[in-house]
């Protein structure tokens, strides 16, 4: 009878204790809970693979990584148009880690994780929630290898997390190779298309034709570019998706080298190919033929010719009396024009020759073309009479 007492007196104290202990383990369950639905992702999100912390281990970035997603579905996406981050990245040393938290910054910049894809930089604030206050990541710093994002959407650098006392996260590299260990984005950039030979056609007009190798899938289109030296480029073409080639008009005995990039969604182009020599080009290129006199008569000169091929931007008609010296009488015919009807020569001149220069848009300079000349003009009006008033008689 005397231990009775005692006995049921730690029994109470227990019992006590352990329901204390599942209340409070009930909070933790409810604020966890409330934190879960948030970190909603999984295969919907375009962020996946680890971080690692040599402090505190790996960080998955989507439970698609490990299969888990049944049971806890996460991840972490970047809007391809903003550049912001969501989403929830997941340790199971450190808990949840929110990428996209609104506010309590602790310094500049005052904004959540957010990608630049002009720059490929990351920067921003991500937060570690099991930490409060002292959980916050910063993505790039004073540092020199902050976080950064290549065109092929690989992470790469450091995030930081410390505090004033010595405590804190430490490092976390996004550095390596996924899956095994790196951060990917499936970044909406389409890979670089690989350029292969430029050819000649053969023929009266010299044309290049520029052939590449598609390597994506979600291309808008693409674009070539050429170049003497390799520093200033101009457009030479651009083409839809899936058009592995191209044809454009190029400089006689001219060397040129080309390159191709994928254009994708607006600020998201893939990268330049290697340049490609196409070496001299021989042969003339295209210009208007067949300059030829249709009528002349004392309103004027009827001069017809023949559009060459190939794109092209206007016409420029020049005129000549002595064969030699030529002048420019309009500069500005349109491509879609093939005649034109010079004004009454003076009649004092005996001989007119004309030039048709073809004028191209889109070259390193722009193409002036002169055809043959048309053949030379005795000029058919006679002079005016001279009136003279006479007084009757």
């Amino acid at each position: 009878m005397f231990n009775k007492k005692p006995q049921k007196f730690f029994s109470l104290i227990f019992i006590s204790i352990f329901f204390i202990a599942l209340f409070l383990c009930g909070l933790v369950w409810l604020e966890m809970s409330k934190q879960i639905p948030l970190a909603q992702a999984g295969t919907s999100q375009n962020v996946s693979g680890y971080a690692w912390s040599s402090n505190y281990g790996w960080i998955s970035f989507n439970c698609t990584n490990d299969s888990s997603c049944g049971t806890a579905d996460y991840g972490v996406n970047i809007d391809s148009a903003t550049g912001n981050f969501s989403g929830y990245a997941w340790s199971p040393n450190l808990g949840w880690v929110d990428f996209a938290p609104s506010s309590g910054y602790p310094q500049a910049p005052n904004y959540s994780v957010k990608y630049d894809k002009t720059t490929g930089s990351v920067a921003g604030w991500a937060k570690v929630l099991a930490l409060g206050d002292n959980g916050w990541l910063e993505m790039s710093g004073t540092w020199t290898n902050g976080v950064s994002i290549d065109v092929s959407g690989k992470f790469s650098g450091y995030a930081w997390n410390g505090n004033n006392d010595g405590t804190g996260v430490g490092w976390i590299s996004f550095n390596g190779t996924s899956p095994d260990y790196g951060v990917v984005y499936a970044t909406p950039y389409p890979a670089t298309p690989t350029m292969g030979a430029i050819s000649n056609t053969s023929g009266p007009c010299k044309l290049a034709t520029v052939n590449w190798t598609d390597n994506s899938s979600n291309e808008t289109g693409f674009e070539v570019d050429y170049s003497q030296d390799e520093s200033s480029w101009s457009s030479f073409c651009a083409t839809a998706a899936n058009i592995v080639s191209c044809t454009g008009i190029v400089l006689p005995s001219t060397n040129y080298y080309f390159r191709v990039k994928a254009l994708g969604q607006t600020g998201y182009d893939s990268s330049w190919s290697p340049n490609v020599n196409g070496q001299g080009f021989t042969s003339s290129y295209c210009a208007a033929s067949g300059l030829v006199v249709d009528s002349y008569n004392c309103a004027g000169v009827k001069l017809e010719w023949s559009a060459p091929v190939g794109t092209i931007d206007h016409y420029e008609l020049k005129r000549s009396v002595d064969g030699v010296n030529y002048s420019t009488i309009n500069a500005s015919i349109p491509a879609s024009t093939t005649s034109y009807t010079d004004k009454p020569i003076d009649s004092s001149l005996k001989n007119v020759t004309y030039k048709l220069d073809t004028v191209f848009s889109g070259t390193p300079s722009t193409i002036l073309e002169s055809n043959a000349t048309s053949p030379a003009l005795t000029q058919p009006c006679p002079n005016l009479p001279i009136f003279k008033e006479v007084k009757p008689k």
